[in-house]
């Protein structure tokens, strides 16, 4: 796949795919996570456990995650880097 790309002002790059149709291109911008980013993170985790995980592990315990599930792990993570 061959990737196109784009640049604003700032220099901030944005890609897409050769060919593609969009007249725009979409910015995404990268940025390490925070201590405000963990609880957005935590709900990530548990949607994404529920789904890749079904049928694999337990339902029962896939069903008793909650969003908040990883929050301490993600503080301590946090805290020790």
């Amino acid at each position: 796949m061959q990737l196109r790309s784009s640049s604003d002002a700032d220099g901030n790059r944005a890609f897409g795919r050769k060919g593609e149709c969009s007249k725009e291109l979409k910015m995404v911008h990268i940025r390490t996570a925070g201590f405000e980013d963990i609880a957005a993170i935590s709900s990530i985790l548990a949607a994404s456990w529920k789904t890749a995980y079904r049928g694999i592990v337990n339902d029962d315990y896939l069903d008793l995650l909650t969003d908040e599930h990883w929050i301490d792990f993600l503080n301590t993570g946090m805290n020790n880097k």
